[in-house]
Parts: C-alpha cells; sequence; structure tokens
C-alpha cells in the first residue's frame, strides 16, 4: 500500500500526478457521456490495521484489470485512478491525538 523505497523527492512528483488526474476525473464528470466514464464511491468504517493487505489487493486488481482492457483494438487512453483515504478527521495534522 505504501511506495517503499522512494526518495522524497518524488513523492512531490506523485502528489502532483495524483492531483492532475484527480482534476481529470472531475472534468470528465461534466465532457463525458455516462458510458465513457466509470466513478463510483464507497465510504465505509474500517480497521486502519487492514490497510497495507487492502492496498495489495488494490496492486492486485489495478494489474489484473490493465490485462484486460490492454487486449483487442486499442483506439482510446483511459487512466484508472483508485482513491482509498481516510475522510474521518480530516483535518487533524498527522501525529495529532485522535
Amino acid at each position: 500500500f505504501r511506495l517503499i523505497g522512494r526518495a522524497p523527492r518524488s513523492w512531490s512528483a506523485l502528489r502532483k500526478i495524483s492531483r492532475q488526474m484527480l482534476i481529470k476525473a472531475e472534468r470528465s464528470l461534466e465532457a463525458q457521456s455516462f458510458e465513457e466514464r466509470n466513478i463510483s464511491t464507497m465510504t465505509m468504517a474500517i480497521d486502519p490495521d487492514r490497510l497495507e493487505e487492502a492496498g495489495k489487493m488494490i496492486t492486485q486488481f489495478r494489474l489484473k484489470l490493465a490485462a484486460f482492457l490492454e487486449q483487442g483494438d486499442r483506439r482510446e487512453v483511459y487512466t484508472f485512478v483508485p482513491a482509498l483515504f481516510r475522510v474521518s478527521n480530516m483535518n487533524k495534522k498527522e501525529g495529532e491525538a485522535k
């Protein structure tokens, strides 16, 4: 789930590309038909101790999805942006008491 072994300077680049892709997703809400996009959300109460395994599951799914979609007549470019993040206590800074 977490990127291990990445240099701190790459975190800035990762945040930048993630932000750019989320902006593109937002624009697609108006610019693309429902048939051209699939945007869904799911909010849930979770056990944070399971996040590492969840990250592994997301990675496996991404690879399986890419293998499936990259077959056939590839006429369009799409991006898949899975995002799993905490929404509770979002105003608290990292390290603050819960």
